[in-house]
Formats: structure tokens, C-alpha cells, sequence
């Protein structure tokens, strides 16, 4: 084999390797839509892509934001601003454990709620149950933020809590109750509050699902910090 024929074959290596370079990066570039965030007004920020106007919800449901008053109601609760920023700044994942015991306690007391209507509320309340136990409670709000139940605090039902905000400023009763019109009709909020006995706000997630109590409709939820 002679240096001409060796010089050839290098030089077509070389061309074909550069052009796959070129090729995966061009297909890398193309299938990641450049990312916004939706602020809210305790910090937390929400992922969306400027390609779509499906935006992923914090907690990891995707859904199409609808053009009615719920999407206008979660823009007025997150802070209505859209920035672009860095994702790497965005608050740390909810862990898959506790995110998945708790939708199954909401989804299993929303289905006794179906069944049962307000008579299961005492149920529900039990302390040391699987229902109520340490920092891990139910509670009930009706669509305009009133107090229906609250297994940890029954002093507060009757209470109304629409426009309460966190020691941030974020409104997080209105985000909860604004689940209801999702297109899931469940969801995360991320906010500060006192786990149980305690005065000083810790970070906490909720998670919030629709559900009809005795014919009227209401959101059940429960979290964990």
C-alpha cells in the first residue's frame, strides 16, 4: 500500500467523522427548545419552552395551560411575569417517595370523600391513622378558599384564606384551589409553612386534587416538607 493511497483513506475518515460531529450537533440543537420559566412570588420558578404553550407545572405534570380563568388565576398567583433564566437555578426535585405517597393518600381520601360525602371528614382525622400521621394530614378548601376540614388544625375551618400569603409573599392558598380548573384537575405548590407545633416556616409541597363533596365541588390535599 503506498503513502498516496493511505493519505486517502485518512482524509475520507476525517471528512466522515467530522460530518456525524456536525450532523449530532445540529440534531441536539433542534429537539431542545430554548426554556423560559414562569416566576412566582416565593421564588419559585416553573418550567416552560418557548416552542409550545404546554408548560411543565412544578412536580412533573404537563398539561395545556387552557385559556380560561384558571390559567388567568395561576399567572396572577405565580406573579404574572414570564423571565428567562438559568434552569440549573431552579428549586430541587420533588423526591419520587414522598411525591408518590402522598398523591396516593389524596387519590385514595378523595375517593372516600366521593363515596362517603363530609360524614368521612371524622375518618379522615384520626390521629396516628394512615389518614393523619405526624406532619402528613389532609384538608379540604371549597373553590373560593374557605376552611372545609383540616385534620391538624380544626380550629381553622370555617376560616377563609383566599389572598394569605406565605412569609414570601406568594399566595399559595389561591394556587392550591386553582388545581381544580387544571386540565388534570390536580397539581404540585411549592411554599413556606410551619410544620405542625412549630412556629418557624419550613419549605413544604402540596399536592391538590378536585373533588365533589356531597354534590359540591372542593379540592383535597395534603404535603410534606
Amino acid at each position: 500500500m503506498n503513502l498516496s493511497t493511505i493519505a486517502g483513506r485518512k482524509a475520507r475518515f476525517l471528512t466522515t467523522f467530522v460530518i456525524g460531529v456536525l450532523t449530532l450537533l445540529a440534531g441536539s440543537s433542534s429537539a431542545a427548545p430554548y426554556k423560559t420559566f414562569i416566576v412566582d412570588k416565593g421564588g419559585g420558578q416553573h418550567p416552560t419552552t418557548s416552542t409550545s404553550t404546554t408548560r411543565n407545572w412544578w412536580g412533573g405534570s404537563a398539561g395545556r395551560l387552557p385559556t380560561t380563568t384558571a390559567s388567568s388565576t395561576l399567572r396572577t398567583v405565580r406573579g404574572g411575569a414570564k423571565r428567562n433564566l438559568n434552569p440549573y437555578n431552579s428549586p430541587p426535585p420533588i423526591k419520587f417517595l414522598q411525591r408518590t405517597k402522598t398523591e396516593a393518600l389524596v387519590t385514595a381520601g378523595a375517593a372516600l370523600l366521593e363515596s362517603k360525602g363530609a360524614a368521612a371528614f371524622q375518618e379522615l382525622s384520626e390521629a396516628g391513622s394512615k389518614w393523619f400521621k405526624g406532619s402528613r394530614y389532609l384538608f379540604v378548601y371549597d373553590l373560593k378558599c374557605n376552611v372545609l376540614f383540616n385534620a391538624a388544625s380544626p380550629e381553622k375551618v370555617g376560616k377563609n384564606t383566599r389572598g394569605h400569603p406565605d412569609k414570601n409573599g406568594k399566595l399559595f392558598h389561591d394556587a392550591l384551589v386553582a388545581q381544580a380548573d387544571m386540565p388534570n384537575k390536580c397539581g404540585w405548590v411549592d411554599y413556606m409553612w410551619p410544620k405542625p407545633g412549630q412556629d418557624k416556616p419550613s419549605q413544604k409541597w402540596t399536592y391538590s386534587k378536585a373533588v365533589t363533596i356531597d354534590g359540591k365541588r372542593a379540592v383535597l390535599m395534603s404535603g410534606f416538607y
